[in-house]
């Protein structure tokens, strides 16, 4: 049967609404004392790394996309428990449905997108891409459930970078395009939350230095790419992607880690000159994760260097105490509680950004 998905607002309780408040109301009233409070904990995953963290709407499961053969893992992070792993080896990208039923993986070598029944973890329907030599790569799923954006190599036309498909038929929708031949799509592809714009990040064919590294904002409706920025620095690269733009609550600002600068860069769509840059990293900086109202990010440097800042002031609201190795994943939950990171040893850190009195008891070693 076609696979129809609904876009389902999450509903939060009122408690769980309120200890995610995120508005300067808040903060001006509880103070930056606020953040002290939060409540670490630690998961060991033997043998691999977290690539990316893919958070349910609901915040209650990560979809870890590990370094054990490409496979994605379901985190149950209430009972910090694997709940299943996909069959697939080798993914390029994994994604939730909105409705927190289904996940989408693309993987290596497969002209197709794979879709899994979120709470069993077993395959529910493959979706063949009916493009000619198109190998997807990463994936995002549109806010209203009806299409599914795939970052790729095109060997009929290699100025595509991405592609939005129909997530009935597989059709391909319409075509997101740089200024050139692309050798290799190391796309990162980031929808903004409002759904209105699709972000990625490539190489031109002739690639000598990193002056022709480009990010590519597009509006997700038509196609029409509406800026383009020339990267004169090194992006973070995990997984055969550099890390791209990371959108702040809506669709007007993103931020990007630059690597060789050790400074986090805030741009506004449209603006070719960052507005903010965050430079108090001692190190370079590995990764970069916005709150979900847009008002804060977490960026992580090198050596375990870790800090909360304010998006619109560069003002720093916490240091975190030095881990032990570097920090190569970070990311927020969408209801704002939580924060996690992976260290390059392997380790997960999770912390509950609202919690008092700790919520998950020992800290697990």
């Amino acid at each position: 049967m076609p696979l129809a998905v609904k876009a389902t607002p999450v509903q939060l309780s009122r408690r769980t609404a309120l200890a995610g408040l995120w508005s300067a109301g808040t903060l001006a009233v509880a103070g930056y004392g606020f953040w002290q409070y939060a409540h670490e904990i630690s998961q060991r995953f033997t043998g691999l790394q977290a690539w990316q963290y893919i958070w349910s709407r609901d915040s209650k499961y990560i979809a870890l996309h590990t370094s054990m053969q490409g496979r994605v893992k379901l985190w149950d992070v209430r009972r910090r428990a694997i709940v299943y792993t996909l069959a697939d080896t080798n993914v390029n990208g994994v994604t939730w449905s909105p409705d927190g039923r289904y996940l989408a993986t693309t993987a290596e070598g497969t002209g197709q997108i794979q879709i899994w029944n979120a709470i069993t973890g077993r395959a529910s329907r493959t979706l063949p891409l009916n493009i000619k030599r198109f190998y997807p790569q990463d994936i995002a799923w549109s806010s209203d459930g009806q299409r599914i954006y795939v970052s790729g190599s095109d060997y009929n036309d290699r100025t595509v970078m991405a592609r939005a498909i129909d997530v009935v038929t597989g059709e391909g929708l319409a075509m997101y395009t740089g200024d050139g031949k692309m050798q290799q799509l190391y796309a990162a592809l980031n929808l903004s939350p409002d759904g209105r714009y699709l972000s990625g990040v490539a190489d031109p064919e002739e690639f000598n230095d990193s002056d022709a590294r480009a990010i590519y904002i597009w509006e997700c409706a038509t196609a029409r790419r509406v800026a383009t920025y020339r990267v004169t620095f090194d992006l973070p690269y995990i997984n055969n992607k550099y890390a791209g733009a990371m959108w702040l609550g809506g669709s007007e600002r993103f931020v990007i880690a630059n690597f060789g600068m050790k400074a986090a860069q805030i741009f506004e769509v449209k603006e070719r000159l960052p507005v903010l840059s965050y430079k108090e990293h001692e190190f370079s900086l590995e990764a970069v994760a916005s709150s979900p109202s847009g008002e804060y990010v977490a960026s992580a440097g090198y050596r375990g260097d870790l800090r909360i800042w304010h998006a619109r002031t560069g003002e720093t609201v916490k240091v975190f105490a030095h881990l032990p190795s570097s920090i190569i994943t970070l990311s927020w939950s969408p209801d704002a509680r939580y924060l996690v990171a992976c260290l390059n040893d392997g380790e997960t850190r999770l912390w509950d950004m609202t919690a008092q009195q700790g919520l998950f008891g020992p800290v697990l070693r």
